[in-house]
């Protein structure tokens, strides 16, 4: 199968007090996978989900690799 998804190494961390928020999370999706988060409330779903799609909040930097379909997510045009 091919992979869709792959995060490497992904961290979210606060950009002033360098705090870690999510760290290293590493995994791949291919064609017809599904990945289900499953966590309590806080537990960081949603900031996994907004540092894929690079729409993390200005106070947060994230580090590691997000490819979709083998190309860095930081990579896409935003307008297309």
């Amino acid at each position: 199968m091919n992979t869709i998804l792959t995060v490497n190494g992904l961290s979210v961390f606060h950009q002033q007090s360098e705090h870690y928020l999510l760290e290293d999370i590493n995994f791949s999706l291919s064609k017809g996978q599904v990945l289900a988060l499953v966590g309590s409330s806080g537990s960081g779903k949603s900031l996994l989900a907004q540092a894929i799609l690079q729409l993390l909040p200005e106070n947060l930097c994230h580090k590691g690799e997000v490819l979709y379909n083998g190309r860095q997510v930081n990579q896409y045009d935003r307008g297309n």
